[in-house]
């Protein structure tokens, strides 16, 4: 047999590609990142889907390599470093004939050149900031064992978590002879994770006589705005919050606005530039709203 991998132990096995992980720490990196490289015998790339997950997030590291000649291989690849676990745990591999994971490196096994993908996920409880740097390698035997490791390295920085949260707010003029108006907030979530949780406060302009509403939705001691329930929403995902407020005798011409704002939800939202939306209506006469 030809000589071992030096630090790894080698078995014999036909028709098979390991694609290794190799694990250290390191300072974090932007999402996502790819890894290449060619030996003149094989040619391979592993590119992460993202490199800034949070906890409980899974990700992808998805390798396409080629061979100019035959190969086989085989092998228990042991890599020492700094251990994975309990941070990262293995949920599949797409495209491999088999994969394994221990406690310092990430394996798929391949038949011959393809494209196999190692899904890892995020322990829910990781500490925010947690780093992991991997080196990428491709093993293979031919008449001999060989190592080829991918440049550059990819890092891993595990972020808090988060769900984008999008409000938008319509309002419609309950009619003739009213003082009511009815107000729709649509709340989305673009994700990356979904709501668990949240709050929603519209704002009015002029004090409101009562509110009422068939989500949940209710009038604040001030009586200047209305506070809305969120609960769970998925990635992609949207719900109304539907109230309708009852203002006293209006005077003609006044503007009457009503802004929603996202008070709070969990996870954090990372983007507020889309935490609120503005509905104006318009006092005609004093019995007669415009929206």
């Amino acid at each position: 047999m030809s000589p071992a991998f030096p630090a790894r132990l080698f078995r014999t096995a036909l028709a098979a590609v390991a694609l290794a992980l190799v694990f250290t720490a390191a300072p974090a990196s932007a999402a996502p990142a790819t890894s290449t490289g060619d030996d003149g015998v094989a040619k391979a790339s592993v590119t992460l889907d993202n490199t800034t997950p949070g906890p409980g997030e899974v990700v992808s590291f998805t390798f396409q390599s080629t061979f100019n000649q035959p190969v086989s291989y085989a092998a228990d690849a042991v890599i020492a470093s700094t251990e994975l676990s309990p941070y990262l745990t293995l949920e599949s591999c797409p495209g491999a004939t088999s994969c394994s994971f221990d406690a310092f490196a990430m394996y798929a096994v391949v038949s011959g050149a393809g494209t196999a993908t190692i899904r890892v996920r995020v322990a829910p409880g990781t500490p925010l900031g947690t780093t992991f740097t991997f080196t990428p390698a491709v093993q293979y035997y031919t008449s001999a064992g060989h190592e080829l490791l991918l440049t550059p390295t990819i890092t891993l920085t595990v972020r808090p978590s988060a769900a984008d949260v999008g409000v938008r707010l319509a309002a419609t003029s309950a009619g003739l002879l009213t003082n009511r108006i009815d107000y729709t907030a649509t709340v989305g979530n673009a994700g990356p994770q979904p709501l668990a949780e949240g709050k929603l406060v519209t704002t009015l302009s002029t004090v409101a006589t009562s509110v009422s509403s068939p989500d949940g939705c209710s009038l604040d001691a001030g009586r200047r705005s209305v506070s809305c329930p969120l609960g769970a929403l998925p990635v992609s995902g949207s719900a109304n919050r539907r109230f309708s407020v009852t203002y006293p005798t209006l005077t003609v011409g006044l503007t009457l606005n009503a802004t929603a704002v996202r008070a709070f939800s969990s996870p954090g939202d990372p983007n507020p530039a889309n935490d609120s939306a503005v509905a104006r209506c318009v006092v005609v006469t004093p019995l007669l709203i415009l929206c």
